[in-house]
């Protein structure tokens, strides 16, 4: 049987999780994300920038020499509207999105979900796209922007 004190923490475990939840569902409107929940297919759509998230890291960036050498290197235009659709096309694995300055709340992917991030570039300079999740290609997952 389950003590007086276990229900209370299961109770107050419960509580905090629906408080939090409540709070980052009002928090998430402060850029355009939104979760197609289909993986297949991962098209890029027209005005679309696409990062592919798998074991070897964002478009195969292990291959590119990352994170010394971050891939992919996404170059916009100060006052450029960017869209980017990330694709999750790990089997197993979470993976994270996140860009420095831009994005740094960041979002988590689990296996197979696609989201789609738009935002504007209003100001100069090279930022890091990252995972904010530690994952068997972590040290791989480094990208760059570079707003001119």
């Amino acid at each position: 049987m389950l003590t007086s004190r276990i229900i209370g923490v299961i109770a107050s475990a419960l509580l905090v999780t629906s408080i939090s939840a409540a709070y980052y569902s009002h928090a998430l409107p402060v850029y355009n994300v939104s979760s197609l929940n289909t993986p297949e297919p991962c098209n890029r759509p027209q005005g679309y920038i696409l990062v592919i998230q798998d074991g070897s890291g964002f478009n195969a960036s292990s291959t590119h020499g990352a994170p010394s050498n971050p891939w992919p290197k996404i170059q916009v235009h100060k006052g450029e509207t960017v869209n980017i659709i990330v694709c999750n096309m790990d089997k197993v694995q979470a993976h994270g999105f996140a860009i420095n300055h831009y994005f740094d709340r960041g979002i988590v992917l689990g296996p197979g979900q696609v989201y789609r991030l738009s935002f504007i570039a209003k100001d100069l300079g090279n930022f890091v796209i990252y995972c904010d999740v530690f994952c068997s290609a972590h040290n791989f997952m480094v990208a760059e922007l570079v707003v001119a």
